[in-house]
């Protein structure tokens, strides 16, 4: 891309719709964030979909870009434990965050991405209407244990890897 001028370059975004998706997503998503590796992820996935010819490909890219519009550092620190770990509890990931009383709406945050699940979402189709009424609840189902989604593991992996070549 770095051979690429400037003006082939919006050529091109304007003439794919696709790519013009991307364009607008990874815009949007880096004037909103204060975060510098947060930028430099968004033009990496910019690079990776530009004279990507396959539009399913290239509209994953526009899903990870609105997903990383969506994500802040807090996501970040949790999506990273969940990768790490089979399963964790609310009190588990609470503890990871300062305060601790931002883990419902960060996991609502991840799961509405589609990033993690409750155990129970996994098995089960109801969501709850707060991840806090699964936790420490007699009779709650699994007990308010959160995992990943392959999808949140694809994206952790991508995120790393992107912010490894940083």
């Amino acid at each position: 891309m770095a051979n690429v001028s400037a003006e082939a370059m919006l050529t091109s975004v304007l003439g794919t719709e696709g790519l013009l998706d991307l364009f607008g997503a990874c815009v949007e998503a880096s004037a909103r964030t204060p975060l510098h590796v947060k930028r430099r992820m968004l033009a990496r996935l910019l690079a990776e979909g530009y004279g990507e010819p396959d539009p399913a490909k290239l509209e994953n890219r526009v899903y990870m870009a609105r997903i990383l519009n969506d994500l802040e550092q807090p996501h970040f620190l949790l999506l990273k434990e969940l990768a790490s770990v089979e399963e964790a509890t609310l009190v588990h990931l609470a503890t990871l965050l300062d305060p601790p009383q931002f883990v419902d709406s960060t996991l609502s945050t991840l799961s509405r991405n589609g990033l993690v699940r409750t155990v129970h979402q996994f098995l089960s189709p109801r969501y709850p209407t707060s991840y806090s009424e699964l936790d420490g609840q007699p009779g709650a189902p699994q007990g308010g244990r959160f995992a990943i989604t392959i999808l949140g593991r694809d994206f952790c992996r991508w995120a790393e890897d992107a912010a490894e070549e940083l």
